[in-house]
């Protein structure tokens, strides 16, 4: 048994606050992501604009550079990281960027972990969960949205909003995630807009539990504080894009703009395949209580936006349409369902071995084949991707069998897992 301390007076110490916990768990991720990936600086496109805006002598002829200085709400949050350049000037340009780079990666674990905590409620599935977060596994390919990140850009700046955003959203602070969600559309458009429209659509979804009244204001607050952005970007890009443009952007934006790319190609199709029942297998796992019904309704928010990035980007291309789904990036919402649905994994896998409901070898090979887990795809890593169906099968198979028959399976299923771990060691 484990002794419990108690203080002279015989009393238990005080618990850690919820926040200061999250916190120091979110300091200890930092750490742990800059120990696992290191810190990478800022990305090599966001150097030059970060280092325009800090002397706008610099890239007069680049007309890309240049056309965030005309005022375009994307400048925003160049502007704010060129700013604490400029105020930090005895520090290399990586060192001002690491500073920033640090209170926003330790909000953003924080949240993430507050959000476990209040979907699963289990401290191991946390800590599983941000482990599995900070190494960039994903469940889908759709989209390319970043979970953690090395390098500070201004998507990184604006994840713990977004997270904020979802959080504030699943404890059913109305006010707070129309104010949240707004604000994360200012810091960066392109990531935070599919997440204000998923936790839209999926009020509307849920209309009949929220109110139209709080429904209504947390789309009001939404709108007002997103408006700079909204209002700049209707202002400086109304106009629709050629069928050209259209077709060029689908060729080299991929997989943020198409649905259908991710089940034409063969690994893209037996990852997505994969990872979507072991999505599956965690919901129909987890507790069926009314924040995973939020969270379904979340879900069904993405595969709307998915159905219309496919209809007006794969099926046809329709001018302002296509433009505006285009612009939207609409697929990239599939970061909401990656992060969710790798909280339900993962308290998944840690009943999955307290509970003995799989072998526990086979799953300790499949957590360490997702930790190491490729997160952009290529090449395909093998083992978790024999490992995962291996678990998928042992979770029904193991439940339904009689206690004497139990032990074979389980060596049976582990000797595959471990074959296949042989044969990727011997392949590489």
């Amino acid at each position: 048994m484990t002794a419990v301390q108690v203080t002279g007076d015989g009393t238990r110490p005080p618990a850690l606050s919820p926040s200061v916990e999250a916190i120091l768990v979110g300091a200890l991720g930092t750490l742990a992501s800059l120990l696992f990936r290191g810190f990478e600086g800022g990305r090599w496109s966001d150097i030059p604009i970060f280092r325009s805006f800090v002397d706008p002598r610099l890239y007069l002829n680049d007309p890309f550079i240049q056309t965030l200085h005309e005022g375009t709400p994307a400048a925003y949050t160049y502007r704010f990281i060129a700013a604490a350049i400029g105020a930090l000037p005895w520090l290399p340009l990586n060192g001002a960027l690491f500073l920033l780079f640090v209170p926003a990666s330790i909000a953003s674990l924080a949240l993430a972990y507050r959000i476990v905590r209040l979907l699963v409620g289990d401290r191991i599935s946390a800590i599983l969960f941000l482990a599995l977060y900070v190494s960039g596994f994903r469940l889908l390919t759709v989209g390319s949205p970043i979970l953690h990140s090395a390098e500070l850009t201004p998507a990184f700046l604006a994840l713990p909003l977004q997270l904020g955003a979802l959080y504030a959203f699943l404890r059913e602070r109305h006010a707070l995630t129309g104010v949240v969600a707004g604000l994360a559309v200012v810091v960066h458009a392109p990531t935070s807009s599919y997440v204000g429209l998923a936790i839209g659509l999926a009020y509307l979804i849920r209309v009949r539990h929220y109110g139209v009244k709080n429904v209504a204001l947390a789309g009001l607050l939404m709108l007002l504080c997103s408006a700079p952005t909204v209002i700049g970007a209707a202002l400086q890009h109304a106009e629709p894009l050629p069928g050209w443009a259209l077709q060029l952007a689908r060729i080299e934006l991929a997989t943020d703009l198409s649905v259908a790319v991710n089940w034409t190609r063969g690994g893209f199709l037996l990852y997505n395949a994969v990872g979507g029942l072991l999505l599956v297998a965690g919901l129909v796992y987890a507790p069926a209580d009314d924040r995973r019904r939020t969270v379904l309704a979340l879900f069904g928010a993405v595969v709307v936006m998915c159905a219309v990035a496919f209809l007006f980007i794969d099926v046809s291309l329709r001018g302002a349409i296509s433009t505006l789904v285009a612009r939207l990036q609409l697929p990239r919402a599939a970061w909401v369902v990656d992060v969710l649905g790798l909280v339900y994994l993962a308290d998944l896998l840690r009943r999955a071995w307290a509970e003995r409901l799989a072998p526990r070898p086979l799953i300790a090979i499949l957590v360490g084949a997702l930790l190491v887990s490729p997160s952009d795809f290529a090449p395909l890593e093998p083992i978790w991707l024999v490992a995962g169906p291996l678990f998928l099968i042992a979770l029904p198979l193991l439940d339904r069998l009689p206690a004497n028959r139990r032990r074979p399976a389980e060596v049976g299923l582990t000797a595959v897992a471990v074959v296949a771990v042989l044969a990727a060691a011997g392949g590489r």
